[in-house]
């Protein structure tokens, strides 16, 4: 039983890692497309460049905290983002 609970855990968590980076790179390329510097994204979120970064590298969940600020300035809904 403890086995296959393992095996669960690790495919949750692979699956989790990879919607993650599918998240940040989707940020990074909307940012890029929209000619916004990162700087100028973190100004706009309110918080250092180097927290912005950590954003974009994928760096534990930190989009989610700002997920309606992002949607607000890439002028999106989370239903068109996330398809």
């Amino acid at each position: 039983m403890i086995v296959f609970l393992i095996k669960i855990y690790y495919f949750c968590h692979k699956k989790i890692k990879k919607m993650n980076r599918e998240i940040t790179e989707k940020i990074k390329r909307l940012r890029i497309s929209k000619g916004i510097k990162q700087t100028e994204m973190a100004d706009k979120l309110n918080i250092t460049r180097s927290t912005y970064q950590k954003i974009e590298t994928g760096e534990g969940y930190a989009w989610a905290k700002y997920l309606n600020e992002l949607m607000d300035i890439f002028d999106t809904t989370p239903k068109d983002f996330f398809q």
